[in-house]
């Protein structure tokens, strides 16, 4: 099982769903319907453990931020694994919850239009401290 994102709770469903006041947390795998996909995509590169990401969003809309392979699978329409969910509130902190390759994406499916959003990191996660051997 995934660890919840740092300051979330676990909570015992079906997937592994994650609660905070302004967004539902979801890591889980879904399998998508053979059909056009309307999203934006933000990519962003390959991001430390720990740094924090703020997203403002125009409506309601999913936030689904995913590794590089996972976001392969998403946009061919196949089962793929992701962290978010229904976001209600704006804007949302996310924090990357390992160091790679990340894709965030914002779609409106299961809910009317598309969001104006956008993204931003505002807190990097600060490079490793080595100490010298003793």
């Amino acid at each position: 099982m995934v660890p919840p994102p740092h300051g979330l709770q676990h909570h015992s469903l079906s997937a592994h769903r994650y609660c905070r006041s302004d967004v539902l947390y979801v890591t889980r795998s879904v399998a998508m319907a053979k059909q056009a996909l309307n999203y934006t995509h933000y990519d962003l590169k390959v991001q430390r453990a720990g740094t924090r990401i703020e997203i403002t969003l125009s409506a309601v809309a999913n936030v689904r931020l995913m590794t590089d392979v996972n976001f392969t699978r998403y946009t061919e329409t196949l089962k793929h694994q992701f962290f978010g969910g229904a976001a209600r509130k704006s804007p949302l902190r996310m924090t990357i919850p390992e160091t790679a390759h990340w894709h965030l994406v914002i779609d409106t499916e299961g809910h009317h239009g598309l969001a104006e959003s956008s993204v931003r990191v505002i807190e990097s996660a600060g490079q490793p401290r080595f100490q010298p051997a003793s």
